[in-house]
């Protein structure tokens, strides 16, 4: 089924809804033929920071958490161009708390969230074969980091 079709569905099985002046909102709608409707999806990932670049975004940072921002911006534009854009955060985000680490057994600080959601990105998936790198405790903060920002 087509995005189109969906579209069209949910127009014709819509309610009519009385404006404040009184008008149809069933009338005010489109015919079908005359809908079209369209969306930009960009997926982006893995994102798999390894210990030099956390070095890289403590440094930016001046000494106050990280910063990955500078990191995004040759794809920022690609990232902003879109309706919807996820990323694949191939680690945990559960911070310096449960030690940061790279290979074999990752752990991000939760700012690379905030630099991907500056960058453009609206949604970000934490499932992948590292979700558990830090165990139990690991991911369930590494999930309370994503919610949270």
């Amino acid at each position: 089924m087509s995005s189109c079709s969906l579209v069209d569905q949910a127009v014709q099985s819509s309610p009519s809804i009385p404006t404040e002046s009184g008008e149809d909102t069933a009338a005010a709608l489109p015919e079908q033929d005359d809908i079209e409707a369209s969306i930009t999806i960009r997926s982006i990932g893995d994102i798999l920071p390894h210990e030099e670049v956390y070095a890289d975004a403590a440094n930016r940072a001046g000494g106050t958490g990280y910063n990955f921002a500078p990191m995004l911006d040759p794809v920022r534009p690609y990232l902003h161009n879109a309706d919807i854009t996820t990323a694949n955060m191939e680690v945990p985000v559960a911070g310096e708390e449960l030690l940061l680490s790279g290979y074999p057994a990752f752990n991000s600080p939760p700012e690379v969230v905030d630099a991907l959601s500056g960058a453009g990105v609206d949604i970000v998936n934490n499932a992948s074969n590292h979700s558990l790198d830090r165990g139990l405790e690991g991911l369930q903060t590494s999930t309370s980091n994503l919610r949270e920002r």
